[in-house]
C-alpha cells in the first residue's frame, strides 16, 4: 500500500502502478511502472519475488488499513523494521 503513487520510471509520465523487474531477466533491476510501462518492459506475473500491484490508502478498506498498521507496528517494534536509523 502507498500514499501516493510514484511517477513512472519508465516513461516518467505517468503515475505508477506496478512494482517489479524491468525485464525478463532474473538480473533485471526493479522499478516502479504505469500499466503501459508494465506492460512493455516487465514479466506480467505478480507475487512475492515477482512483482507487485500498488495500491493506494483510499483504495483499500479500513480493516485492511488496520491489518496493515498493525503488522507494521509488529513488525517495527519485534524486529526494528521501518525505524528511522
Amino acid at each position: 500500500m502507498v500514499y501516493k503513487p510514484p511517477d513512472c520510471d519508465g516513461c516518467h509520465s505517468a503515475k505508477a502502478r506496478y512494482d517489479g523487474p524491468m525485464g525478463k531477466s532474473a538480473t533485471a533491476p526493479w522499478a516502479w511502472m504505469c500499466p503501459a510501462s508494465y506492460r512493455t518492459h516487465s514479466t506480467l506475473r505478480l507475487g512475492s519475488g515477482e512483482g507487485q500491484y500498488l495500491v493506494t490508502e483510499t483504495e483499500v478498506s479500513a480493516t485492511v488499513r488496520d491489518a496493515y498498521e498493525f503488522t507494521r507496528r509488529y513488525r517495527q517494534d519485534r524486529y526494528g523494521i521501518g525505524r528511522d536509523a
